[in-house]
């Protein structure tokens, strides 16, 4: 089967990794998903992450992880990218950024009420 990974935008950049939002086309399937991208020589700090997500499988408030895949990019490389699932409204750290200090202490207790039913389902 024939798979398109297309790169929409980058969500944010790190001291070894890119974030794309993509969006992965096949014959039967049409879905967004999150690729974390670094140089092979800094693989291990994803290689890391993908073993503390695949921990909680099935978490339904912890973000999933789908595998992993080496490519060779055009001007990088060996590359090791990590499948991901998008969130839509971002990252614990973008929300946090939104709020004033009043609002900020509500969901902050929400979503530590979140984490922790993720990690309670393991």
């Amino acid at each position: 089967m024939a798979v398109i990974v297309l790169k929409i935008k980058v969500l944010g950049k790190g001291s070894y990794r890119v974030v794309h939002l993509v969006k992965i086309i096949t014959i039967v399937y049409n879905q967004i998903y999150v690729i974390k991208s670094t140089n092979k020589e800094y693989s291990s700090f994803l290689r890391m992450e993908k073993e503390i997500l695949l921990k909680f499988v099935y978490c339904p408030n912890i973000i999933q992880c789908y595998g992993v895949f080496m490519t060779i990019e055009q001007g990088r490389g060996k590359v090791y990218n990590m499948f991901i699932e998008y969130a839509l409204r971002g990252s614990l750290l973008d929300m946090m950024n939104k709020y004033t200090d009043k609002s900020l202490e509500r969901d902050v207790n929400y979503y530590t009420q979140m984490i922790l039913k993720g990690f309670k389902t393991m």
